[in-house]
């Protein structure tokens, strides 16, 4: 089994335009030996990079190889070099840990002086990536750390908490866990969606309950039922994209306008009728007559 993870690496580092086998060296002799305090002790073995300025923690903390991590990480401190090294994207080798999502590569680079703010070409840190990658178990280890809940990407300006919740299907408890810790639900993106609107199109129950729950306690409101992206999506149409009937009824029984029509003049029952979701539709119709009563 060694030999196979051996020749996996020298294939990964040999594929690179220029193949550097001070790389492969580290790597062999720590998968052999637990051990690279001799050849590390070598500042050219140290900075040791690839092409694309990726070091053996890199490659190794991206296989998660804790053995080969933490032969690399104890030469690293006993000789001070650098674990924040940085690769040819603006990645760490944090960065890695977080994209395997192996938790103890993360608590090992962190204990031994990981930047946890760092910052890539992209404007993504760690806890940004973690969100993407729906790595749960490494968020407890970054929020401790100190990392910045509400540090934005430059694309769109998501922060980690826009991201858990509206990426793929969404992750609830990222997004609980973020909001718990203090993540600022009030931040939109480029698009206008912040938290909430965020959680109502992913379907994420628990975290507009908690949002709604902390607006008790806020100056500024974040829970409005009639709250709208920069394209006119009002949250009840995204609460009914989400298929969710108790969705739906949440954001309606907080006093959304069942009537509003969005930039192609459709209502929220339009998309109901569209996805079939009878249930939600018949809620909405009754809805619709509630409102006209309630706004003669």
């Amino acid at each position: 089994m060694k030999k196979i993870i051996l020749v996996l690496f020298v294939l990964v580092f040999a594929s690179s335009l220029i193949a550097n086998d001070k790389l492969i060296k580290i790597f062999s002799q720590a998968e052999q030996t637990g051990n690279v305090m001799d050849l590390m002790k070598d500042k050219e073995y140290r900075d040791a990079v690839d092409d694309g300025g990726r070091t053996a923690l890199m490659y190794a903390t991206s296989k998660g190889q804790v053995k080969i991590v933490n032969a690399i990480l104890k030469a690293l401190v006993a000789y001070k070099g650098d674990i924040n090294v940085l690769d040819k994207d603006g990645r760490s080798a944090l960065y890695y840990a977080v994209a395997d999502g192996n938790a103890d590569i993360v608590k090992s680079l962190i204990a031994n002086g990981a930047e946890v703010n760092i910052v890539d070409k992209e404007g993504i840190t760690p806890l940004l990536y973690a969100a993407f990658k729906k790595h749960k178990n490494v968020f407890p280890l970054l929020i401790e750390a100190g990392a910045d809940l509400n540090a934005k990407e430059k694309n769109q300006g998501n922060t980690a908490l826009i991201t858990a919740l509206a990426t793929g299907k969404g992750d609830g408890k990222i997004g609980l866990m973020l909001v718990e810790a203090g993540a600022d639900v009030t931040i939109k993106n480029s698009q206008g969606i912040d938290a909430f609107l965020a959680a109502a199109w992913k379907g994420k129950i628990d975290v507009l309950n908690a949002i709604i729950e902390g607006d008790k306690k806020r100056k500024v409101k974040v829970a409005n039922p009639n709250a709208k992206d920069k394209q006119g999506n009002s949250v009840l149409i995204y609460a009914v994209q989400s298929k969710k009937i108790d969705v739906v009824k949440t954001i309606l029984d907080m006093g959304a306008d069942p009537t509003y029509k969005d930039s192609n003049g459709k209502i929220a029952r339009s998309y109901a009728n569209h996805l079939k979701l009878w249930d939600i539709k018949e809620m909405l119709v009754q809805a619709e007559a509630d409102w006209a009563k309630k706004n003669k």
